[in-house]
Formats: structure tokens, sequence, C-alpha cells
């Protein structure tokens, strides 16, 4: 008797009307963002920019009063969508917190362990696509999460930040560490699941990212057995460049990673200004809080 796999492998190209058929089927990849309180002027910005470069699944959270212009929009794009009955709001305000730490309950929904590969979950408003990004990603070998860092310390806001919300135990493993960005980063499906159950367990009242920050330099999700690979500022597949970011620009516009080739993903590009050759943010003041 042979087991179904090994039968399966071997009866790899022909169904039984003897015709050719694709047995491997390639890895998916799905493109994730929470697009909730923007106008379709964002959507336009967004989208263009995504599916300029990858034509596979892009999953949005909208609001349910998203208007009929972007619902068309999305439906002529081959958009998938949730919706949700929050509404947002300014940054930093209780609504836009609402709104953060909602998200990765629809992160989890959307990465499904039968359907991706790979989930990229992106910012909506200040991201922009400059190739393809499934083509950096290779068939992971085990769960993985790809997190990308800021060229900048945990500065003196973060570890307040940790203090208050109830995680002072970490505030010592988040000291002198470059900050890993929440609004772009990588998962394995497995690896998402894992990263939503140790967040949902941290104390409610968190900023998300100082959350992802203890999660991952205070070793709660190594716990759960999640291979955790960090970027450094300027290579991989996503480029934060504001806040002290490192990198060149080509003769066509295009943001280079470190190796000089065009980075994949920006993020933040919308407050970086470019003046000839140098670039530099434009907020340079490192008193207050980082808005990342």
């Amino acid at each position: 008797n042979i087991p179904m796999d090994a039968f399966e492998s071997q009866v790899s190209t022909l169904d039984w009307g003897a015709r050719n058929v694709i047995v491997e089927t390639p890895l998916r990849t799905v493109v994730v963002s929470v697009a909730v309180g923007y106008e379709l002027s964002a959507f336009e910005s967004f989208i263009s920019s995504v599916r300029h470069n990858f034509n596979g699944d892009i999953m949005l959270l909208i609001s349910h009063t998203a208007s009929s212009d972007i619902l068309k929009y999305l439906g002529e794009n081959n958009i998938q969508t949730q919706t949700t009955e929050l509404q947002g709001g300014p940054h930093g305000k209780p609504e836009w917190l609402r709104v953060n730490q909602a998200r990765w309950t629809f992160y989890a929904d959307v990465c499904d362990i039968d359907s991706y590969g790979h989930c990229i979950i992106v910012d909506f408003r200040d991201v922009m696509f400059q190739s393809n990004p499934h083509s950096m990603l290779r068939k992971p070998d085990a769960p993985a999460l790809f997190v990308y860092q800021h060229n900048l310390l945990m500065n003196a806001w973060h570890l307040s930040e940790a203090k208050k919300c109830g995680l002072g135990q970490f505030v010592e493993s988040l000291r002198d560490n470059y900050i890993i960005n929440a609004g772009c980063f990588v998962a394995t499906p497995t690896t998402m699941h894992h990263l939503v159950a140790v967040l949902s367990n941290l104390p409610s009242g968190c900023d998300d990212q100082v959350a992802l920050n203890v999660a991952l330099y205070g070793g709660l999700l190594a716990a759960n057995s999640a291979n955790v690979v960090p970027f450094k500022q300027g290579t991989g597949l996503i480029n934060n460049m504001a806040w002290d970011g490192v990198f060149q620009i080509d003769e066509v516009g295009r943001i280079l990673n470190l190796n000089c080739f065009p980075s994949p993903i920006l993020h933040q590009y919308d407050i970086v200004k470019y003046s000839g050759t140098q670039r530099q943010p434009f907020w340079l003041d490192r008193s207050g809080p980082i808005l990342i």
C-alpha cells in the first residue's frame, strides 16, 4: 500500500482527464491594513501604490459608514474588506487608541494558516510600495515574525508608558534597544496568532507599540517558540524612513535600502523632506513623544 501523501506526490502532473495540472500551490501572501476614518483620496494613494506592484490579496478594515465612492473604488481594485463600527480619530486620542488595539484581532482573523504563508501588515496613510514584496519572501521553514526597527533607541516616553500601563518590570529590557515599529511587520499565520495571544494578555490600556516591544524584548513571544527576525532600519522588506532613518535615493527617485536596492515598502515617507541628496525629518524635537 502506498501512503496517501506518497501517492499524491507520484501522481504529480496528470488528472483523470490526462491534462497537465499544477499540483504545488504557490505560497500566497496577503497585505493587511486598517483604513478606518479616511477619505477616498487616501484609499487612492495607498491602493494605487500597492496594486502597481502586487496583484495578490489585499484586506482592509474599513468603517461601516464608508462612502459609496470608497466602496466602488475598492471593488474596482479587487480589495477585500471587513467593517467595524469604530470611527478612529486624531493620533493619540481615545478613538485612535481603540482602533489600534482592535486591529490585532483583525490581523489574527485575516491571517489564516489555511490561506496564507505570509501576512504583510502595514499602516495605511503613510505607506508606499515600490516593488513586489512577495518576491522577497520564501516559504518559511518554521513560524516566524519579521520586525523592522527605527534608527532610534527607545526613548523616555516609551519607558514611561511601560511603567504607566503596568509593565514596569520590562523597562530594563527595553532600555538601549532600537524601537520596533508596530505598524509594519511580516508574520506567518501561526506566529501572528501567538503574537495576538501574548498582546491580549498584557494590560489593555497600553500603547500597542510599547506592548509589542515588551513582547519582543521582554522575551514573551520567544516563550511561544516563535522565530523573531529583527531588521535594522534600511534593510529588509520595510524601510521605516523617519526618526533618524538613513537611506539613499536613485536617479529615478526611488528610496534605496542600505544595499542600494530599492526598498520594497516605504513607511513614514510623508514626514521626510528632500533637499538635493540630503533628507531630514520634519520633526527634530526629541523632547516630546515620538509619534510612530
